[in-house]
Formats: C-alpha cells, structure tokens, sequence
C-alpha cells in the first residue's frame, strides 16, 4: 500500500512538469502535443533499459501569428533553458542508475555472505564445536613433543659439531708430526750426501767455507745475546706493573660483551620493527586492490620517492617566483639535483603499474576503424583519460585538468591531420635532420589556430617549427604498424578494450621513461602549479607506416585566453569523487608504508652493522686479554728478544760444532768415513720409516674426519626436519584455534550480515525510487526541451518568412515609383533569389547646360549578397530625396530606418 501510494506521487508529480513544459512551449501557439498522462512507472528492474517513461505524440504545425524578434530571442532562450535543464537532469539519472548499480551488487554479495554465514553456522552445533575444541587441545598437545624433538636433534647435533672440531684439532696435530718427519728425513739425507762426499774426498774447501761461517754467527749472535739481556734487564726496572694491564684488559672485555648484547637486542627490535612494517605494507597492498577491484576501474599510483622529488620541484619553482634574492649558483646546483632526483625516481612508477580491464569491456568484442571511430568511443576514451591523469595530479597536490567540449574535438581534430598528411618515417626523419622532433606540427598548428590558441611563439618562429616537427601542445607515442596489422579488408581496428590498454600503457612509458623529464612534465604539467590546466583531449591515428597516440596535455591558462576555447567544465562519468578520496588515502597509506618499510629496513641494516662492529670489538678485546694472559707485555717482549738472541747463539754453537765435525769428517782416515756413512744411511732409514708412519696415522685421522662430518651434515638436517615439524604443529594450532573461533562466532557473524543485508536492501529501495523518480523527472524535461526547440524554430521560420515578404513588398514599392519617375529598376536580389530591393540606372536630367547626374544610391533593407549591392553612400538625409520626389523619399526613409534599428 506505501509503494502504491509512492507511485501516486510521482506520477502527479511527472503530469505536473509535463503540463508545465507544454505550456512554456505554447506561448506563440500550439507547436505539438503531447499525452503526458500516459506514463508508465517503472519497476525497480527495467528503468534504464525503458526506452520511454512519456510517450510522445510527432507535433501538428498549426496557423499562427507571426512572433515578433524579441518573441523568437525569448524562445531561444527558452530553448537552451530546457535543454540544460534536461541535460542536468541526464546527469542526475546516470548517477541514480550508478547508485544503483553498486547497491544491486551490495546486496548481491550479502546474500552470497550470508548463504556463507549459514552453512558455517549450520555447521556449528555443540558436537561440531566439542570436536573442533578436541582438534585444538589434540593439536597443541603435538608442540611440547615436537619442541622436545628439536632441542634433542639441536643437541645431537652440537655434539656432532664439536667432535668435528676436536678431531681437526687432532688432525692439525698430525699434520705438524708428518711435517716434522719430513725435515728428519730432509736432514738425514743431507747427513748421508754430506758422509759420500767425504769418503769421495769432495766438498773439503766449501766445508772450510762453512766452518768460517758458523765461526763468524757464533761470535755474531753471542754479541745480540749479550744486547738482548742488557734490554731486558732494563725493561725489568722499568717495567708496570702486568696486574693492573690484566684487569683492565679483563673490563674492555666485559664492556665489549655488554655492547654487543645491547646491540643484538637493538637488532631484534628492528628485526620485529621491519616484520611489523613489511605486514602493514602488505595490508595496504591489499587494501589499495582491494578499492581498486570493486569498480575494476583502471587505476595509476606514482611512486612515493617520485612524488616527494616533484613537490620539491613545485615548491622550488614557488621560490623562485617569489624569492628574487636566491643566487645564479643555488638555482642551477637545485635545479640540477630536483631534476635528477625526478628522472631517477620516475622509473619506479612502471613497476607498479599494471592495466586492470573492467568486465564490461572485456565482453565488448566489437572492433573500430582507429580512424573513423564513433563519438560515443572517443568520448569515452577522453574521459579515461582524463581519470588517470587526474588521479596521477591528485597524488602531486595538484588540482584536476579542465575537462570541457573542446577537449572532446581538439585531439581528434589534430589525429585526422596526421591521416590526412600520411604521417611517415620519412617526415619524422626529415624532421629530426632538421634538429627537431617527431610531430606532425604543421596539423597541430592549423587546429590550434581554429581554436584562436595563443602557442607564445611568433609567427616566424612558428612557421620555422611547424617544418622541424617542433610544438608546445602534444605528448605522442608512435608505433611502427604496417598493412599487415590491418585486417582483411585493409582497415586497422581495435577493441574499446584493446585502446584503452594502449592509451594506459602509453600514458605509463611518457611518465616512467628514463631519463625523460620533458614528457613526463609534458603529461602532469608540474612546472605550471600556477597556472590552470586544460585537458586537450586524447586521440589515435592510422597511417601507412605508424600508429600513433596523441597526448593533448600541455594546454594552459596562457594558451586559452582571449581564444575560442570552451573553458566550461563538464562532469566526467569516470570520476568518482568518494571513492577517489579513498584510494586517495589508501595509496597515502601505502607510501607511509612503503617509506616506515624502507626506514626500518635501514634500521635493520645499521643494527646489524652495529652488532657486526660490536663482534670485532669484543674479539679485539679477548685478543688482547689473551695476549696479556700469554705474557705478551714490554717486559714479556723484551724477554722474547732475549730468548729468540740465545736460541739464535744456541744454533750458532751446534751449527759451528757441526762445521768442525765435518772438517774433521773430510779430514779423517778413511775408514772413519766409511763408519760415519754407514750411520748417516740408518738414521735416513729410520726417518722415512717415521714420516711413513705419521702418514698413515694422519690419512686414519682425516678418515675418521669424513664420518664425523657426515654425522654432522645428517644431524643438521634432522634438525632442519625437526623444525619443520614443530612449524606444522604450530601451523594445525592455528587452523584448528581459526576454525573454533568461526563455529563459535557463526551465529553473531551471521546476525551480523542479516544486519547489513537488511539495510542494503533498504539502501538498495531507496536506490530504486530515486533512479524511479530521476528517469520520470529527466523523460519530462527531454519533452519539454524537446517542444521548446520546436517552439523556436517554428517561430524563427515565421519571422523569417514575414521579415522577407516585408523587403519584397518595399522592394516592389520601390520598383513602381522608380518606373514612374522614368528610370529603369534595376534588381537586387538575396541568397535565396528574393528581389530585396531595386536601384536605378544612370539617367540623363535636362537643364540649362544639359549636364550629365549620376542619380545617387539609395539605402535599403536588403540583406543582399556583397556583389549585388549597391554601395551604400546616403545616409538618414539621402539626397535621393531631392531627385526622386517627397513619394519616394518618404518610402526610403522609411525603410532606413527600420535598417538602422
């Protein structure tokens, strides 16, 4: 019964406006009629698609009185009033059927929710959460086992570890005794060489040679013995006291182990700090597609550090209009390092960006001629981009291009200039030869021209840039695309789909190429903060060689004043201001995230440096602790220097006592030789009798060496299995704790989304009666202005047509009294081949001196074509008055006047 009487109201509601709109429209009679009682309300379903909520009877042209001028300037004004006010009302049904639409699949996805919600609570009686209780305690019984498992195999595995270790010690130990058997047998086979020779009676001189030698080391090294104990007896008086050096090395250590454990849990912090930081990004991320999925509208983000270096870049540009006392040195060295920061930062905004297309145009598989494409698309394809530009200026605190009606005809205009000339490789690198650049600015400048668009440079400097492709409008992409892209029939199409993903990947590569700052400014227009900007439209070409996408974003203030631009904004469909303002503060989010990653990452790495510092002082310290420990002090020294002088003066003794032996070894009888080689063969034998031995223990040492090791690397791995256990356990702890927790709150979750799905689907009501009342309210208004438009026309054709027949009868007027005074009329005629006015021929007046006059023109109400006229030279006081009589004179009077008017 409320729905009845709802639809009640709006039905006196539309009969109302309907009668209204008739009844402007009848004000110079009845143009047409219309049955504005014959509506048809619609269901909440079919109020898009209805073709017509008023049907609408074709008009019957009636006799009326001819309007008078300022009747028919009162209905055009009545015209366009209507036809605004229909176009207002087009909008207010467009965002009623949006509304709409977003409520319909609301409702849509809380229904699915709460179909969810049941079965979950469907599912949780007292068994299930009894089970589900059992699954959790079962489940965390499994940990403390599985904890055990780890410390058990960790232990084992240190073990292992430290069996490795004492058996390389073990095996160091060999490798030095193999070592040492090795000089034995070097030593003893220099014994036994040294016996041959002297029983060969050889080497006797280079033995004296030697014996002198070790005579002059030993006197020598007893000399620095005798030094090194002077010294050290000195260091002895002098020296501190090695106690207190101890303790105070024992503190450095103690101090060191108390840093680095500070430092280690500073890295611990950061370490949680930057897990912390990572989850909040990630939730950002999510947050970001999530908004942007719901509309699957397409959607741009700049990178943060890009962001940051251009509003540096905008607010130095503000200085520089406003501080005159910053130096020729500070504006170059700043401008040099905004304008590095920008071309480096830039990069970073290919990498997150990716086209998303929307359902809706995935479905559409209809294909376009690129250059002959419908206004419906390439004002759609405008609004697009328009959207992202705006999103991208938005995210620079920059205020939105100003969309308008001619920023739905100039790039298109431009695109089919291109066509036109057949845009070519060959002009690009004419043009380029020249020390320009690839556009075809001869096009861009004939349109801009149409438009009055002032381009700052002079007509000179114009002409020369329009032959080296050089202009200040257009940002363009070309792609070299042959006739083999075409289709059968040799035209070049695309999906609506397929162009919008060109124009979005375009749109990226010009804001994010390397090193390309005057694009990238060309697109968002930063430098001109200042200034207001004008969106020129996007467009597509087709040529022989090149597909082309045209960039019309370098418009501003200073182009479109005093010009022929349409500077009135228009409503762009794509825009949604609400939900832009919530992407808007989800990318904020996500730069916050990303710059809070990126710093406690950086906290992360100087901890971890710091913890690395810390290690090197603490081992510093010990090395030093040990040092002292190993007597390693100016007294320890000094003592050192002595021990290595006496040991130098101990080997100079047995080496000059060896000397002396082998002098007297070459020296003796012969058979001293012979016994002496023999005992020199037996030592050797029994040398390499022991390095063999120490071999082979060395080889069983390293064997042994292997089977520890692989102990190791198996008791590594099983701690690794150990830990990947206890990971799963904990991992079921949480699944069974996430599943309780759902069966337990299944009923308050489902309460809650029967909630929400009740007032969406009141939500979605309201949604319906408004998108009702704004499809009654805008079929109304297109009525009206619909009749309103008649009412104009009509009326501008009846006036017209009086205004003409009243020239034609002053004309005739004219014609008569010209034939009555005797001259020849001669015909003037308008653009339709009316006879507006008649002009006499030269006549001969008789007088007294039979002089020849020239009868002057007389002025007239004809709207004659230049040619045909008579050049008007009389004024209100014509002198044609004084030739052609009062009759006349008084007729084109007459007529002057209403000219003048």
């Amino acid at each position: 019964m409320k729905l009845q009487k709802n639809l009640m109201r709006i039905n006196m509601k539309k009969q109302l406006i309907a009668t209204t709109a008739i009844a402007t429209a009848s004000l110079v009679g009845t143009i047409g009629t219309a049955h504005a009682d014959t509506t048809k309300l619609p269901l909440p379903t079919d109020a898009k698609t209805e073709p017509a909520l008023v049907e609408k009877e074709a008009p019957k042209k009636v006799e009326v009185k001819t309007p008078t001028k300022e009747e028919v300037t009162e209905l055009g004004e009545t015209a366009k009033q209507t036809q605004a006010d229909a176009d207002k009302a087009k909008e207010v049904l467009d965002q009623a059927n949006e509304k709409s639409d977003k409520a319909e699949k609301k409702v849509a996805d809380l229904k699915q929710a709460k179909d969810d919600a049941q079965k979950t609570a469907d599912k949780a009686t007292p068994e299930t959460i009894q089970n589900a209780e059992k699954k959790v305690e079962t489940a965390k019984a499994s940990v403390p086992t599985a904890e055990q498992a780890v410390s058990t195999a960790q232990a084992e595995k240190d073990d292992a570890d430290r069996d490795v270790a004492v058996k390389g010690k073990t095996i160091g130990t060999k490798q030095a005794e193999v070592t040492q058997a090795k000089t034995t047998v070097a030593t003893a086979k220099t014994e036994v060489e040294n016996a041959q020779k002297a029983l060969n009676g050889e080497g006797i001189a280079d033995a004296k040679n030697k014996q002198a030698d070790a005579i002059k080391e030993e006197s020598e090294s007893k000399q620095a013995q005798e030094m090194a104990q002077k010294a050290l007896d000195s260091v002895k008086a002098q020296s501190q006291d090695h106690a207190a050096q101890l303790k105070q090395a024992e503190q450095t250590v103690k101090s060191a182990q108390a840093n680095l454990e500070a430092k280690s849990q500073e890295k611990e912090t950061a370490k949680t700090n930057a897990e912390k930081t990572n989850t909040t990004y990630n939730q950002a991320v999510s947050t970001l597609n999530a908004l942007q999925k719901e509309d699957a509208k397409a959607t741009i983000t700049l990178a943060p550090d890009f962001i940051k270096a251009v509003k540096e870049k905008i607010a130095f540009r503000e200085q520089l209009r406003t501080d005159e006392t910053l130096s020729e040195d500070y504006i170059s060295n700043k401008g040099r390092e905004l304008y590095n920061k920008i071309v480096n930062s830039q990069l970073q905004n290919r990498t997150l960006n990716k086209y998303t297309p929307s359902s809706k145009d995935q479905a559409d598989e209809t294909r376009y001629d690129i250059n002959n494409l419908p206004k419906e698309v390439t004002d759609e394809l405008n609004y697009f981009v328009a959207d992202l530009i705006n999103q991208m200026r938005r995210q620079l605190g920059l205020p939105d291009v100003v969309l308008s009606k001619s920023s739905l005809e100039f790039a298109n205009k431009i695109a089919k200039e291109y066509v036109k000339a057949n845009f070519s490789k060959a002009m690009k690198d004419e043009y380029r030869a020249k020390g320009g650049a690839g556009h075809y600015a001869k096009g861009i400048y004939k349109v801009a021209k149409e438009y009055g668009l002032n381009s700052t440079y002079s007509e000179e400097t114009i002409k020369e840039y329009a032959e080296k492709g050089l202009q200040p409008y257009e940002n363009a992409l070309t792609t070299y695309v042959y006739h083999n892209f075409d289709d059968a029939d040799g035209v070049f199409r695309k999906t609506l789909g397929e162009m919008k993903e060109k124009l979005y990947d375009d749109l990226i590569e010009l804001v994010s190429h390397k090193n390309d700052y005057l694009h990238t400014q060309g697109i968002l227009q930063f430098d001109y903060a200042n200034e207001t900007v004008y969106f020129g439209g996007v467009a597509q070409s087709k040529t022989d060689e090149f597909y082309t996408t045209h960039f019309l974003t370098s418009i501003r203030t200073t182009n479109v004043d005093g010009s022929k631009w349409d500077k009135t904004p228009i409503v762009n469909p794509l825009s949604n201001t609400n939900k832009e303002k919530e992407i808007t503060k989800a990318r904020q989010t996500l730069a916050d995230a990303m710059t809070a990653r990126k710093n406690a990452q950086a906290q992360l790495e100087a901890t971890s440096k710091a913890v690395s510092d810390a290690q090197t002082t603490l081992q510093n310290a010990q090395t030093t602790l040990k040092a002292l420990n190993n007597g390693e002090n100016p007294l320890a020294n000094a003592q050192n220097v002595f021990n290595e002088a006496k040991a130098r003066h101990d080997k100079a003794v047995v080496t000059l006592a060896n000397a002396n032996a082998l002098v007297n070894n070459l020296t003796a009888s012969k058979a001293t030789k012979e016994e002496t080689l023999t005992q020199a063969q037996a030592t050797l034998k029994d040398a390499e009798k022991a390095l063999q031995t120490a071999q082979e223990v060395l080889k069983a040492e390293e064997d042994k060496m292997k089977e520890l090791e692989a102990v190791a690397s198996n008791k590594a791995q099983a701690v690794s299995t150990a830990k990947k256990a206890l990971q799963d356990a904990q991992d079921q702890v949480k699944q069974a704790e996430k599943e309780l927790a759902d069966l337990k709150g299944a009923k308050a979750r489902l309460n809650e989304v029967k909630a929400e799905l009740e007032q969406a689907e009141k939500e979605l009501k309201d949604a319906y009666k408004a998108q009702n009342e704004a499809k009654v309210d805008y079929e109304v208004k297109s009525l009206a202005a619909g009749q309103a438009k008649t009412a104009y026309e009509t009326a501008k054709a009846k006036f017209d047509e009086a205004e003409t027949k009243r020239l034609v009868a002053l004309a005739d007027a004219k014609r008569k009294e010209l034939e009555h005074l005797g001259y020849k009329p001669v015909p003037v005629v308008d653009a339709k081949g009316n006879v507006v006015d008649y002009k006499a021929e030269k006549v001969t007046v008789g007088t007294k001196d039979d002089k020849t006059y020239q009868a002057p023109a007389q002025a007239t109400n004809a709207k004659a074509e230049p040619k045909k006229q008579l050049p008007n030279t009389g004024t209100k006081e014509s002198n044609l008055l004084a030739v052609l009589g009062a009759s006349l004179g008084l007729l084109a009077l007459a007529g002057k006047r209403k000219y003048n008017r």
